[in-house]
């Protein structure tokens, strides 16, 4: 009897989740993305006991098709990349195809999607990976997406999972800076019933920093960057060395390509920018940066994204290696 098996789709599609989805702010992330990658223009999450028990994702993006709804939920299906070459030009956000089918393999899962040009929607149910129901329904265009029961078939998964609060401050977070990047994007929050977060979309980048640090980011020390080298563009926000004691004090985000980045290397080239002009006598001041926000638009053929999600993604140029979560 050989001794070496093929495992079972359902089997792969778990071990696949351990890389994907490490949290609930994992699933909210995927979700998130595909709404963005569809070109939704508004996205509401709702959340229970910090998603532990529901994440549900609203959007208003192209929807899908029946044949495509269903395919959407098979492993390594997407819509992003058809070929090798594609991998090295990646723009979406998503491309490998496994957050669906990672999701619907450790959750009870359901999709109701509807395209534009059609007049009803699709709606399947998968729990715990087995397909339960697929029919015809009514629907909005856009997709919706209710998780439930996160790694419920999985208890030694689910007792890592962290207390109500603290999951929620991760979506929270996740919710922060894709806000941050997605401006002509609306961006709403419920857990438990309650409104936490509601951005509303603005063509205006400033309209939509003022919205989430407060009136008071456009402070006198407040100073817009922006310049361009060929393909390589820099533009945002950086701050001078006047004391904070508002919600920016903290804030120093990179943003490349529209990814969140954190990295020792930017971090340490935008310190030692900073550095001269830092006043070792100001005990607030001293071993810290102040606050920037910075965009960063690089080729994409320069950004290594093809990596587990684990991983940190490369961002290589001549003179330094940008890792992006």
């Amino acid at each position: 009897m050989p001794k070496i098996n093929i495992l079972s789709e359902d089997v792969r599609n778990k071990i696949a989740a351990g890389e994907v989805i490490e949290r609930p702010a994992s699933v909210v992330k995927e979700l998130v993305e595909n709404a963005i990658d569809a070109k939704a223009t508004a996205i509401t999450v709702i959340v229970e006991n910090g998603g532990k028990d529901l994440i549900q994702v609203i959007d208003n993006g192209l929807g899908m098709e029946p044949d495509d709804a269903m395919l959407a939920l098979e492993s390594h299906a997407t819509s992003k990349i058809r070929n090798v070459d594609d991998i090295v030009h990646i723009s979406s956000l998503g491309f490998r195809g496994e957050a669906l089918p990672s999701i619907a393999s450790v959750s009870h899962f359901t999709m109701v999607t509807r395209s534009a040009d059609l007049d009803v929607a699709t709606r399947i149910e998968i729990n715990d990976g087995k397909l339960r129901d697929v029919q015809k329904t009514s629907s909005n265009p856009g997709t919706t997406i209710w998780v439930r029961g996160l790694f419920k078939s999985l208890p030694a998964r689910r007792k890592f999972l962290r207390s109500e609060t603290v999951e929620l401050r991760h979506i929270m977070k996740y919710f922060h800076y894709q806000a941050i990047i997605y401006p002509n994007v609306s961006f709403k929050l419920i857990a438990d019933t309650r409104q936490k977060l509601n951005y509303i979309a603005s063509e205006d980048r400033n309209l939509r920093m003022s919205e989430i640090f407060g009136a008071g980011f456009f402070q006198d020390d407040l100073i817009q960057v922006s310049g361009q080298n060929g393909d390589y563009r820099v533009d945002g926000y950086i701050f001078g060395l006047e004391e904070r004691q508002d919600k920016l004090i903290d804030a120093q985000y990179v943003f490349i390509n529209g990814r969140f980045i954190n990295d020792k290397t930017v971090k340490h080239s935008i310190k030692s920018a900073y550095e001269p002009h830092i006043s070792k006598t100001r005990v607030w001041m001293k071993g810290t940066t102040p606050p920037y926000i910075l965009f960063v638009h690089v080729p994409a053929t320069q950004i290594d994204v093809n990596v587990s999600p684990h991983q940190k993604m490369k961002c290589v140029s001549e003179r330094t290696t940008w890792c992006i979560h």
